[in-house]
């Protein structure tokens, strides 16, 4: 996860040039359908501090939703986002998620 965000002013988290290939690589999945589905952004961290994890997970989500919407002229009424600290997402098969996810509704 290192690799996708950076630290910028005053310490709060911003996407990498990494992190920014990575939503792009994701975003164009979707093609012009992106613009007209709902994204839910994720927001996780596996820090052992409790408060920390609700701070990267709020910083990480908030991160990829405002890369999100400027990057592809998304509005900001489709974009919700969600803070779930360590809590993996369905479906990964782990016990714990450091990290983001992109969910794109139907």
């Amino acid at each position: 996860m290192g690799d996708l965000f950076q630290s910028g002013a005053n310490g709060v988290k911003t996407l990498s040039p990494s992190g920014e290939k990575r939503a792009n690589a994701t975003a164009t999945q979707f093609g012009n359908s992106l613009a007209a589905r709902p994204i839910v952004v994720e927001g996780y961290s596996a820090t052992q501090d409790h408060d920390q994890q609700f701070v990267l997970s709020c910083n990480r989500a908030i991160a990829i939703s405002q890369y999100l919407r400027t990057h592809f002229h998304l509005d900001a009424r489709s974009i919700g986002i969600v803070f779930l600290m360590v809590q993996p997402p369905f479906g990964v098969h782990k016990n714990k998620w450091d990290g983001i996810c992109i969910v794109v509704l139907k």
